[in-house]
């Protein structure tokens, strides 16, 4: 694992990068079967972590954390986030604009744009990040995000993001 992280990353290093951004992923928090935990563990997180402080050091490339909160669900052309964006695992389709990319090309494109915002909102939760997000889409295009997100189905259900609260007879 470790030579192979190598030998990609020193091939990007080769090609006078002077920057790489990547999302600081924490599987730290629950929900992982152990099977699942021990496989994304071994994965060579530390060996990609190492090789890319090595980059630093010997090449002076700059490597960027941003949180990877809403990358693959925001539309990297008009900031809409809405976990329909996603139609697939390779397809993304904005709801608002219509933009269609590959899903990891649009990511990859949201994660680079968090690179210029200071500090990449490392520190922010999941809730934080959309908010903020929110506010970015209103202000460009003066419309409440959350409206798009709450549209009826053609079914005629709600597709908000969590279901009506149920009332409990006492």
């Amino acid at each position: 694992m470790r030579n192979e992280v190598g030998r990609l990353l020193n091939q990007l290093a080769a090609q006078d990068i002077r920057e790489i951004v990547v999302e600081k992923l924490d599987f730290r928090c629950g929900g992982l079967s152990k099977r699942l935990h021990r496989i994304v563990s071994r994965a060579g997180r530390v060996a990609v972590t190492a090789k890319l402080a090595s980059l630093t050091e010997t090449a002076g490339i700059t490597v960027t954390e941003t949180n990877p909160a809403h990358t693959s669900r925001a539309c990297s052309g008009c900031i809409y986030v809405d976990a329909r964006n996603r139609t697939s695992q390779k397809r993304f389709r904005c709801r608002f604009c219509g933009k269609k990319l590959l899903a990891d090309i649009n990511a990859a494109r949201n994660i680079l744009g968090r690179s210029g915002v200071q500090g990449g909102w490392l520190s922010w939760s999941r809730d934080r990040v959309l908010a903020q997000l929110d506010r970015e889409f209103a202000a460009r295009w003066r419309y409440d995000p959350t409206r798009l997100r709450e549209r009826p189905t053609p079914r005629g259900r709600s597709t908000a993001a969590s279901p009506p609260a149920k009332s409990i007879a006492a």
